[in-house]
Formats: structure tokens, C-alpha cells, sequence
């Protein structure tokens, strides 16, 4: 098996590959591919992702606030993401496409001009991040307090938008 801890990955796809606890340590993904892999638990200290893509992959556990924030970028198509930490990044422009977003947490994170399309964000949360220019059109079960998260020019269905008013304690009838 190939050593994934202090390793550099340019231009590769990992196809239906297992590394459920593999030690992704100090090594660099660039422009890599990830497709129907199991990403459970791996461990991402200081681990750079650049330009990555991740399609239907199960990833649960994973600490991304752990790794290399410099040029940090990945998206994320039909992926199944749970009790995963994406708190302090700055990587604007992320797509989530169709993808079953649980359990996470999104704090003082910078998430500008990102996409969460079709994806379901149940019991996720977003605190004291920078949310301007993303969209929520499509997304579903946000947890999303407007007074603790720039929203500027986000947007939202309209039952998106009404469940933003939760946070006010009042009733909408």
C-alpha cells in the first residue's frame, strides 16, 4: 500500500479506495480526485488540499480546521459529510452539490460566494462566519443565526429565509 503521511499527490484520482483511518499527515493533495472513497477518521494534520475534488465520498470525522489553510480549496459533489469540523478556513467559492452535509460545524469560518445546492445541513452550524454571497437557495435544515453571521447578499428559498427568523423568537403565523 502506498505511504499517504508526508507525501505529495499531484493529478491523481483514488477511485472506491478505503482509508478509513489512514494518516494523511503533512502530505499535499493538488488537483486530486477522490470518488467513492471512505474517508472516515483520517487523520489531515497539516495536510494541504488544493483544488481537490471530492464525489461521492463518505467523510466523517475530519477536522479540517487541522489542516494546511494555504491554498486550501476542495468541493464536495454527492458526498455523505458528518461530525466534520470546517471551522477557521477562509475558502470561499466551495461547492457542496447534492450532498448530505450532518452533525458539522461551520464556525468562524469564511465561506463567501460558496454553493450549497440540494445539500441537506442537518443539525450543522454556522456561527460567526462570513456568509456573503452564498447560496442556500436549495439547501435545507441550515442552522443559521443572522445576528451571529455576515449574510450579506446570501440566498435563500423562502422557507430558507423564514427559518433565519427563528433566532428572533417570534411567531409567524
Amino acid at each position: 500500500m502506498q505511504e499517504f503521511q508526508n507525501n505529495t499527490f499531484d493529478s491523481q484520482e483514488f477511485k472506491g479506495i478505503n482509508f478509513s483511518d489512514f494518516d494523511f499527515s503533512n502530505s499535499k493533495f493538488v488537483e486530486v480526485k477522490f470518488t467513492d472513497c471512505n474517508l472516515s477518521n483520517v487523520n489531515i494534520q497539516n495536510t494541504m488540499f488544493q483544488d481537490c475534488r471530492f464525489i461521492n465520498s463518505k467523510i466523517r470525522g475530519l477536522d479540517f480546521s487541522k489542516a494546511n489553510n494555504f491554498l486550501l480549496s476542495f468541493s464536495f459533489e454527492g458526498c455523505n459529510i458528518q461530525s466534520s469540523f470546517f471551522n477557521n478556513l477562509k475558502t470561499p467559492n466551495t461547492i457542496f452539490n447534492n450532498c448530505q452535509i450532518i452533525d458539522c460545524d461551520f464556525f468562524h469560518s469564511n465561506f463567501s460566494k460558496s454553493e450549497f445546492n440540494n445539500s441537506n445541513l442537518k443539525g450543522s452550524v454556522f456561527d460567526e462566519g462570513v456568509l456573503e454571497n452564498v447560496n442556500f437557495a436549495t439547501a435545507e435544515n441550515f442552522e443559521i443565526n443572522p445576528e451571529k453571521n455576515t449574510i450579506q447578499d446570501a440566498k435563500f428559498s423562502e422557507s430558507g429565509a423564514l427559518s433565519l427568523l427563528r433566532f428572533f423568537n417570534i411567531k409567524i403565523e
